[in-house]
This record gives C-alpha cells, structure tokens and sequence, in this order.
C-alpha cells in the first residue's frame, strides 16, 4: 500500500481526485466517474504489437484519457494532459474489475510525474502474491533522468527514462496503434465484423493515435519546462546552471528513441491480410539519416521554434521502390513473430531521436541558455548517426562539459568547453579535434549547413546511380537501420522499452 510520507507528497488529479478520498477504490468505472463524470469527455485509445490480428481470443491496451477540469474544494483540477490510465482488455469483455491499473498524474505544484499502479502483488514485485488489489506508488519523476538500470527496476521509471510520459511511436503512421492510417474494423464494429468487446462503453469513445499524439506532445513540452527550470538559477541578475551533465546529456546521448517509419504498409507483417504488393514507392524517412526534426525544424510546424531551419535536412526521403524493400528485407533475414522474412506493418520501421530530447533541447535554444552554437557543433558531429552515437557519446565522457556555466550577463559554456578542449590537444581527425574545430569557426551554425548539404548531395548521388550502385547504397542503409534497432534492443535502459521481449516491436534476425 501507499505510505504516510509517500501520501502526503502526492498531489497530482488522480490522487486529488481518487486516492485522497478513495483509497481503496479499485473499480475503474467509479475511478473514470471521479476523475470526470462526464462520459463525452471521455477518450480511449488502443495499441498492440499485435494489432493486425483479428483472431480471438485476444488482450489489447488501452490508453484513457480525460478533456475539460473537475472542481476539488471549488478549485478547477485540468485533466488533460495531466493524468492518463493504462489498462488491459481483451476481445470479449473490458472488465470494471480489471486485474492491474497503471496510472501517471502530474503535480502542477511540485512539477513532477507521479506513477501508480493497482495490482495485487506485495509492495515489491519480488514479493509473493496476495489476495488483496491494492495501489502501489511506483515512483515520481524527480531525478529519474539520473537513475541507473538496476534502480529502476520494479517502477514505472524501467520504462519511463526521464521521468516523463512515453509513446514510442508518436508520429504518423503510428505503427502498433489504432489510427486513422490503420483503423481496425474489429475495434470499430459489433459482431460478426468485430469483437464483442465493442459494445463496452470504453470502445464507444474510441479515437485514433493521431489524437493522443497532441496530448503527450503537450504533456512532455510542460515537463521539459520544468526540468529546465529545476537546472538553472538566479541570483542578482546571473543566472547559472547547476548540473550542466544533466542538462547536456540529451544532446550528447539518446536518453530515450521514438520509432518512425514510411507511411506506406507492407505484405511481410506476420499479421498482416494483404497479399499483393504494394504499387507505392516507400519513402524513407529523413530522420533515419540524420536529426531532421532538429536541424530543419520540426515535421509539426511550430512545435520547434528554435531549430536551425537548415531545410535540405528534409529533402532526404529517398524512394524505395517496392520490389527492392522486398529484396532488402529477405536478404537481411530479419523476422518479427519468429516469421522470416518479417517485417513492421509501415515499412523502414526504424528508431529515431525522441521527442522528449529534441523538445529539450530546443527549449535551451529558444531560452538562450545554451548557445545555438554549441548546439550546432555537437550535432555535427557523427552527423549521419542520430541515433546512440558513440562519437557524441564519448565526447559526453571526456570530461570536457564544465559542472556549471553562466547563462546571463555572459554565457560562457563555449568558452569553458573550448579551454578544455585545448588542454588536451586533440588530433584534428578525432571527434574531440573535429568538436574544437566546429566551436572555433566562425560561425558553427553555417559549417552544420554546409556538412548537411553535403551530405545531402552525396546521398542522392548513391541513390540516383546505376541500378547495381543504388542498391549497393539500400543494403547498406538497411543494414544501418537493423543495426539501430538491435542498438536500442540491445542498450540496458533503452531495451525495456521493447515489453515483447525482442520478438514483436523491432524486426530483427
């Protein structure tokens, strides 16, 4: 159960509104009646790596979420984004009993997530079962960014990384959720064409991903904000950070990876009813080559508002015809479901820098904590690799970074990082000798651009070739894209992301 200290440090809309009153509330439609009567306010949204399959009897997830505020004491409580459930159904019954609730709430007064979870193990997931459903606290997202994965073991931080919520594929075309690019008629229709389950009032209030997208896009922006804040100082006019470690870490390191695909499908997923061949060319898409979203902008328009704007960074969504993704795949070996060949619903189904890092990040740019510059010259290099570069990942370790810099009246990071540098004197050819080079010039925000165009030009001349030359260039970047995805599967905090074990998310060999 919930401790007395944990309770009296909770004050998110789920304790507000359930626990603090309700403690031992378990059934989920009096805990959705709490938290909004309102039924039309009310919004499910469903996600498997198995959501191809029709088949009965199966289970599926779903995600609750709630528009519009309560009143708590007379004081409007904001339910969106603020608190979401996660809970399991199956094909014939969304029970109101279920076995295991998870549930994240964010405390606006202390500016941290809190996670939950309702299940009826001990208070350690080593304990044996019990009889009894009870809530367990599961941890908040203060510090999360720093925990190793042995501490996070037994939390909602094991998949959680930086504390925030987490949606792996955010992005269109949303490959394991329920969306308008792939909307499955057995969530949507009664019986025969469906599932019994969709007679439950949950399903009547079912909407695609590309929905849910704009509420965690909103939920992570607001935890960003606040992150920022907790790391920065001020005092007389100079304002300083505390921990530049922490607050560089996403720059240099992928603390955390969405999933990102073409938006056209495939016959090759285990599930999958079609049979013929795709007569559309698959588009790679260009933040498999290098981090589009925040080196062009973002693919969402304002949602980056201090991104370099360097707009050859999108001109890199190569075509791929559909014979030739065949080909790639079978010769790669790659399965999913233990079918080989086997591939992802949307095609070049690949990680790619994480909302959570890049909204970060530009949120340093954009508060002119950290340079535009130094920001620039760090993802110059290793430039083709956004995704766990163990160039940027060594620079990160060299000790190089100062513990605290000056923001304001003088920002003094470049020149502290630079001093530092220079004491080691690099050869010109390492990551360390190209980062000094990049600080130094004149101006690392037009050496990015040219790197890029670069790049850019070399690319589409592989790609432009004779036959035999461009596919020697696919299999080479299909190559990079599995070996990204058995990176992350492989990486000791990034791998918990995958909850199938390896065998359905990523497909592998």
């Amino acid at each position: 159960n919930i401790t007395d200290q944990e309770l009296a440090e909770l004050g998110d809309p789920f304790f507000n509104l359930v626990l603090k009153d309700h403690p031992d509330e378990t059934n989920l439609a009096e805990i959705e009646q709490l938290l909004q009567p309102d039924s039309t306010k009310r919004e499910t949204f469903v996600v498997s790596e198995r959501i191809l399959d029709a088949s009965r009897p199966q289970n599926r997830r779903a995600i609750l979420t709630f528009q519009g505020s309560n009143r708590n004491n007379g004081n409007p409580i904001f339910l969106s984004p603020n608190v979401m459930i996660s809970v399991p159904f199956n094909s014939e019954d969304f029970s109101d009993n279920p076995e295991q609730l998870e549930i994240w709430g964010w405390d606006e007064q202390r500016g941290r997530y809190n996670y939950y979870r309702l299940d009826r193990n001990g208070n350690r997931l080593s304990e044996p079962r019990q009889g009894t459903l009870t809530w367990k606290f599961r941890g908040n997202s203060v510090n999360a960014d720093t925990l190793s994965a042995a501490n996070r073991q037994g939390t909602c931080l094991q998949c959680h990384v930086n504390g925030g919520p987490i949606m792996k594929e955010l992005f269109l075309p949303w490959n394991n959720w329920e969306s308008f690019e792939s909307s499955q008629s057995y969530l949507r229709f009664e019986p025969p064409i469906g599932w019994p389950v969709v007679s439950n009032i949950r399903l009547k209030n079912l909407k695609g991903a590309e929905f849910l997208e704009s509420e965690i896009i909103s939920a992570i922006k607001q935890f960003n904000s606040q992150r920022i804040d907790e790391l920065t100082s001020e005092d007389s006019g100079v304002i300083e950070v505390s921990d530049t470690q922490r607050l560089l870490k996403p720059l240099f390191k992928t603390t955390e990876f969405n999933i990102i695909s073409s938006d056209t499908t495939t016959r090759l997923h285990p599930f999958t009813s079609t049979t013929e061949q795709p007569t559309d060319d698959y588009i790679i898409p260009n933040s498999f080559f290098l981090n589009a979203d925040l080196i062009a902008g973002s693919r969402l328009g304002e949602q980056f508002t201090g991104g370099f704007r360097i707009d050859s960074a999108r001109a890199f969504e190569a075509k791929v015809k559909p014979e030739e993704y065949e080909r790639l795949v079978n010769e790669a070996g790659v399965k999913l479901a233990d079918q080989q060949p086997g591939d992802a619903n949307f095609a070049w189904f690949v990680p790619e820098p994480s909302f959570i890092d890049n909204n970060f990040l530009d949120q340093l740019i954009t508060k002119n904590i950290v340079p535009r510059e130094f920001v620039a010259a760090v993802l110059a290099i290793d430039l083709d690799n956004p995704v766990l570069s163990q160039e940027r990942q060594s620079l990160f370790e060299l000790d190089i970074i100062p513990s605290q810099f000056q923001v304001e009246p003088v920002n003094n990071l470049i020149t502290q990082t630079v001093a530092a540098l220079e004491s080691l004197n690099p050869a010109s050819n390492s990551p360390e000798g190209e980062f000094l080079a990049i600080l130094k010039s004149e101006d690392p925000v037009a050496l990015l651009r040219n790197k890029v165009d670069e790049y850019l030009e070399r690319e589409t001349s592989l790609l432009n070739a004779d036959d035999n030359t461009r596919f020697t260039e696919l299999t080479r970047l299909y190559q990079i894209a599995v070996e990204r995805r058995q990176a992350v599967l492989a990486d000791e905090i990034l791998g918990d992301l995958d909850e199938t074990n390896g065998t359905l998310l990523l497909p592998v060999p």
